[in-house]
C-alpha cells in the first residue's frame, strides 16, 4: 500500500493516492484494520511532504512523498543533485519507521523550476 499527496482510488496491493484534504475516500468494503493502516500511510505521506514544504531551502518545497508499508518515495523536480540529496536526508531524518527511501527527484535546469 502506498499513500501520496495526489488523488486516485484504492486498490488492494496497488498505488494508493489521496489528496491531503480528502481523508474520506476510503472504500466501504475495506476492513477496519485496512482502513486504519491506509489512514496511517496517508498521514505519514502528508507529514513528510509538509516537512519538505516547511524547509528553509526553497526548492525542497516543490517535492512530495509517497509512503508504503516498506518504502518512502520522494517525487518532484530539483535544480541540482545537492537539493536531491538534501531532500533524501531531510526525509530520512524525520521518518518514524525504518523504510527504504527511493529518491525519484528529477534534476532539471534551474530556470525550468517554479519561482
Amino acid at each position: 500500500m502506498i499513500a501520496t499527496e495526489q488523488k486516485s482510488t484504492f486498490r488492494k496491493n496497488r498505488l494508493v493516492e489521496y489528496s491531503p484534504h480528502d481523508m474520506d475516500s476510503f472504500d466501504a468494503g475495506n476492513s477496519e484494520e485496512s482502513r486504519h493502516r491506509e489512514h496511517e500511510l496517508v498521514s505519514e505521506a502528508r507529514r513528510l511532504t509538509e516537512i519538505l514544504r516547511d524547509a528553509e531551502h526553497r526548492e525542497l518545497r516543490w517535492l512530495s512523498c509517497r509512503v508504503s508499508d516498506n518504502r518512502v518515495d520522494i517525487h518532484g523536480n530539483a535544480g541540482s543533485y545537492f537539493v536531491k540529496q538534501m531532500a533524501q536526508e531531510v526525509v530520512k531524518k524525520h521518518m518514524r519507521r525504518s523504510h527504504q527511501i527511493r529518491n525519484l527527484v528529477q534534476v532539471i535546469r534551474p530556470d525550468k523550476l517554479p519561482a
